[in-house]
């Protein structure tokens, strides 16, 4: 009878799967159908054309991006199903606690991709712009390669991405450390984030800088609140009221 039960559940999950694959694959040619609208959502403001060297080109940047995006969508549909088979084997605090962190993430990645994805690309974008101008002649005009902006806009999201499990660590982190702890290595922290900066993106300071400032700016943020959060709990045990 155990055996029996484990197969059903074996062919309850192959079925959820075969269904995440399935809307994977639809959700693959629809984005393929709209193509060329989801290369303009990410377009800077002011860009409207690309250099593209051959259809050849244009098609690989298509399946490129297309892919990209079934990816993340097909991931997060077989997370769905998983949990759903997994579901009713769990106690109710443990199925409400995942329900919540996952609905919570997204919301957190509808908002980092509908409002900070398009601003930072654009501010990574023009400082690319200004940058490449500079340095060329007089007579010369930058022409941007579809194939490098897709790769450009990628490598952003995929920095985006991490966010959310980097404020996780960070939180973990946070209970077994004291906020001396994180002010004497202070300074280990603006090296690392500089060095960070440096590898990922071109060889040039301004580009570095606006990798290395807002991770530095979230880490002295971090400080400044655990601070105030200590002194507002030592305000409260002297009135007694915690």
């Amino acid at each position: 009878m155990r055996v029996d039960s484990t197969v059903y559940y074996l062919k309850e999950f192959e079925y959820r799967m075969a269904y995440a694959l399935f809307g994977t694959a639809l959700f693959f040619l629809i984005s393929y159908n709209y193509k060329q609208e989801l290369i303009f959502l990410f377009l800077p403001k002011g860009l409207s054309y690309f250099i593209s060297g051959d259809l050849t080109e244009v098609f690989l940047t298509y399946i490129d991006i297309c892919t990209y995006f079934t990816i993340v969508v097909g991931l997060n549909i077989a997370a769905l199903q998983t949990f759903s088979f997994l579901r009713p084997a769990m106690y109710n605090g443990e199925s409400y606690t995942i329900n919540n962190r996952f609905w919570w993430s997204l919301l957190f990645y509808s908002i980092i991709f509908s409002l900070l994805s398009p601003y930072a690309s654009q501010v990574f974008w023009d400082a690319f712009s200004c940058l490449c101008i500079a340095f060329l002649p007089a007579n010369s005009t930058l022409e941007p390669k579809i194939n490098n902006y897709i790769r450009h806009v990628q490598g952003l999201n995929e920095l985006l991405i991490f966010t959310l499990p980097i404020l996780v660590v960070v939180k973990l982190v946070q209970r077994f450390t004291t906020p001396e702890s994180w002010v004497k290595y202070r300074g280990l922290v603006y090296v690392i984030s500089t060095l960070f900066g440096a590898l990922v993106t071109p060889p040039d300071l301004s580009s570095q800088l606006m990798i290395a400032i807002p991770l530095i700016s979230f880490y002295e943020s971090q400080i400044f609140y655990w601070q105030l959060r200590r002194e507002y709990e030592k305000v409260l045990h002297e009135r007694g009221l915690l």
